[in-house]
């Protein structure tokens, strides 16, 4: 739970000043408008420690442990304890799971325990917050699951179909350094004596040339 000092105004426009605890400013807005309040600024007191957003295969692995946990019976409060604790995830993922154990022990729900730490993506807590509302957590959470590692999996895909054309581009780059810097400067005096060359020999020699005059190459 996080404590805000806010700014507001009533409908007549009069200037609300104070400090509350509230699960996140979205939860603040919603608090105040239920005095008839709108929220001007808002300053979170806490000072909470940012953290990463999360990545596809961390949202897979905790939606999926999440469900089975939820569909086995399991409370959500014991749920988040358990996957807290699992070995494997880094301290900044391990302190987010942490955290948001905290706000549930305090009665926040697991939607807006998620919105304050500001690392789920709103897609994934409007869901949340919809399968709360419906009772049917585990079963969001599963599908949930199934998008992240989709997700997930295409990202590999892009990175693996990337990497080849990456290795190509810097055998080219180190081809032509090595033709500019060595093989060209042998051949110069043989060029020299030649009525015409090919565009690309021109260049090559154009480029070797530009060098050497700038100091950048010595031969």
């Amino acid at each position: 739970m996080a404590r805000f000092k806010y700014v507001a105004k009533d409908m007549s426009g009069k200037v609300h000043k104070g400090t509350v605890e509230a699960a996140s400013e979205n939860a603040l807005t919603q608090q105040l408008r239920e005095e008839n309040l709108y929220l001007v600024e808002a300053k979170d007191l806490n000072g909470a420690k940012k953290h990463k957003k999360l990545k596809a295969k961390q949202l897979a692995a905790f939606c999926r442990e999440l469900s089975a946990l939820l569909a086995s019976g399991v409370t959500l409060v014991r749920a988040l304890d358990i996957i807290s604790e699992q070995e494997g995830m880094n301290k900044d993922e391990r302190d987010i799971y942490k955290d948001v154990l905290q706000d549930l022990k305090r009665g926040i729900s697991l939607s807006d325990a998620m919105e304050s730490r500001e690392c789920f993506p709103d897609l994934m807590i409007g869901m949340i917050r919809s399968g709360e509302g419906s009772g049917n957590l585990d079963l969001v959470t599963q599908r949930l699951s199934v998008q992240y590692e989709k997700d997930y999996k295409l990202t590999q895909q892009v990175k693996s179909a990337m990497t080849y054309p990456c290795i190509l581009l810097v055998l080219c780059v180190v081809i032509v350094i090595l033709i500019v810097t060595f093989i060209l400067p042998q051949f110069q005096s043989l060029f020299d004596q030649m009525e015409s060359l090919p565009m690309i020999t021109n260049i090559l020699i154009a480029v070797s040339n530009f060098l050497v005059q700038n100091g950048i190459l010595h031969y």
